[in-house]
């Protein structure tokens, strides 16, 4: 709230510079700051007003302005003290009980979505163990090898650089480091599906995995990204090991 009130001062600013013209619009551009004063409440204006602008809440700017204007000249206030702090609070009361809703809201959804994936995991692992080059390890690990790199693989607390892929049975990706940048992983601090593809991998390679819910989250899934039983389906470039 402490950003709030400041970034209501700089609005006094702003209104200072608006009056006696047609638009508030123009006023802002012809306005030029000459003191060291002025240039000093322009640009503290101007940073607090932008935080202001990245606030959700619906203000309304004249009733801001009266409050503000109020709390600067020490004047009467058309609320008490007691209303004011009790209005701040049951809008911030209001405000955590809606995360708290959305969250919950996400949580059931993530949920209802591993009821799917727990459905149709079975049905698809048995499809694409038939698919043509596609090989299973002894833990049930699903991989097949586009291009087979250089080298020796990594091993358990080693550190690789890579670009990944991963999404669900359904297509829905949930990671894709090939919109930013590679990334460094550390073998051991990953699933033990992943840490286990990992190790399969050399410098230069790129592979196919498929990695069945007891390899990856298992029922209980992982924060609000990964639901229960859900397969993770990987793309994985191995550029270097570190």
């Amino acid at each position: 709230m402490k950003k709030i009130f400041l970034a209501l001062i700089a609005l006094t600013f702003v209104t200072a510079c608006q009056q006696n013209t047609q638009t508030a619009k123009d006023t802002l551009s012809d306005y030029k700051p000459k003191t060291e004063s002025e240039r000093l409440s322009y640009s503290m204006g101007n940073q607090f007003g932008k935080e202001l602008s990245n606030d959700q809440r619906a203000y309304d700017m004249d009733a801001m302005l009266a409050g503000i204007k109020a709390a600067w000249s020490k004047s009467e206030t058309s609320l008490t003290e007691e209303e004011m702090t009790l209005i701040i609070k049951e809008q911030m009361k209001k405000e955590r009980e809606e995360k708290v809703k959305a969250r919950d809201e996400r949580f059931e959804a993530r949920n209802k979505l591993g009821e799917f994936y727990q459905l149709h995991s079975k049905q698809y692992l048995e499809k694409h163990s038939k698919e043509e080059g596609v090989k299973i390890t002894d833990s049930g690990l699903h991989y097949k090898h586009i291009v087979v790199g250089q080298g020796t693989s990594p091993k358990m607390g080693e550190q690789v650089q890579i670009q990944i892929k991963g999404t669900f049975l359904d297509g829905k990706e949930f990671e894709n480091t090939y919109t930013r940048q590679p990334v460094h992983v550390k073998i051991g601090a990953n699933s033990k599906g992943l840490d286990e593809a990992l190790m399969m991998m050399k410098a230069g390679g790129k592979s196919e995995f498929v990695i069945p819910e007891e390899l990856g989250y298992g029922a209980e899934g992982a924060g609000l990204t990964i639901p229960p039983h859900a397969i993770l389906i990987y793309e994985i470039e191995l550029l270097k090991v570190l």
